[in-house]
């Protein structure tokens, strides 16, 4: 997106997103009315416990599911009003996604996993360059020729990381990226996410249920049954315990406030 107003307009759009699940005769409502925005270049984590519909909202920015209603735009791209093989081609483009499993393919070393995304359409010099230039940032360049399962936990999500950035997308998506690592690993996962943002610029938007985790972001979105509670900036806690104890303050007000209703 281009032009003079474009700094000043959200990468990320959510509009009063909706989804619901069937479940027998009952209708699950996953999300309800969620709105969002992120801004170029921030780093926003969704926080909530399981079942909250953050993962749920995740894909629907992704564009792997669609909501009853409401709209997600990405660079001013209503990604629900795309044909399927466009929504593809834009998503192959423009969003990066990253999971807790890695989905890397064991057959395949690393750098063959990283540059899968655009062998088709790319020609060899731009793949080239974009792939040497990550495995430097993500410290793999010793380990490019390790196929998954001769990589540890967190070598393998660095990869994964690689994978998603291959492209030069918009936004990175990360759902749960710690969740297979044991803590030290996971920090370092953070540590990473962090480092691009403010080093290189780029825009993430992350899913946890980890206070460890969720304040390496610049901003908390707080999801409690499919609602959006609270936003908050984690500059103003000192450390994951202030900022857990925040997050726990703001469910225990929404529990009382919905007993009260």
């Amino acid at each position: 997106m281009s032009g003079p107003s474009s700094a000043f307009t959200p990468l990320l759009r959510v509009k009063n997103l909706t989804k619901r699940f069937r479940q027998g005769n009952t209708s699950i409502e996953a999300l309800r009315e969620v709105h969002l925005a992120v801004n170029r270049g921030e780093f926003v984590t969704v926080m909530g416990a399981s079942g909250s519909g953050k993962s749920t909202l995740l894909h629907l920015i992704a564009g792997l599911a669609k909501p009853d209603s409401g709209r997600v735009e990405v660079e001013g791209t209503d990604l629900f009003a795309l044909s399927d093989r466009a929504l593809t081609i834009f998503r192959r483009r423009r969003i990066g996604l990253v999971f807790q499993a890695y989905n890397l393919i064991p057959s395949l070393t690393a750098e063959q996993n990283i540059i899968l995304p655009i062998l088709m359409g790319s020609t060899g010099r731009e793949s080239t360059d974009q792939l040497e230039g990550l495995l430097e940032q993500l410290d793999l360049t010793g380990r490019r020729k390790h196929r998954p399962d001769q990589l540890s936990g967190g070598e393998q999500q660095r990869v994964a990381i690689a994978r998603a950035l291959v492209a030069d997308p918009a936004v990175v998506l990360a759902d749960e990226p710690t969740g297979n690592l044991d803590s030290v690993a996971g920090q370092g996962i953070c540590r990473l996410l962090r480092r691009l943002c403010d080093e290189h610029g780029r825009t993430i938007v992350m899913v946890t249920h980890e206070a460890a985790v969720a304040v390496w972001a610049s901003r908390v979105v707080v999801l409690k049954d499919g609602r959006v509670i609270d936003t908050f900036k984690t500059a103003q806690f000192g450390d994951a315990d202030a900022l857990a104890t925040h997050y726990q303050n703001v469910v225990a007000a929404a529990q009382v406030t919905e007993a009260q209703a």
